[in-house]
């Protein structure tokens, strides 16, 4: 189990330099930030992966201030890893 933690950490670091590479890629990054910062907390990584979340909510924070209808942002924020994202900042 803790072999798989550490992959999946490898993985989620390479992923979020791709990311840091590409540049900010609105409609993934809060969701790949997200599944992350899992597999950080997962590999005992807890820095890393508070910084992932961090990460994530600031992708979100961006496109969700962009939208303008409030009806459309409700729906936004609805979707499930966006909902689970905000779930996870408030218990932060």
């Amino acid at each position: 189990r803790r072999d798989e933690a550490n992959k999946a950490a490898i993985t989620s670091r390479e992923a979020l330099a791709l990311l840091d590479k590409l540049g900010a890629q609105e409609r993934d990054e809060a969701q790949i930030s997200l599944v992350a910062s899992d597999a950080l907390r997962a590999a005992g990584d807890s820095a890393a992966a508070a910084a992932a979340l961090a990460r994530a909510e600031a992708a979100f924070r961006a496109r969700d201030a962009r939208i303008s209808d409030e009806a459309i942002r409700q729906s936004y924020r609805a979707v499930a890893h966006n909902a689970e994202l905000l779930a996870r900042v408030e218990r932060a």
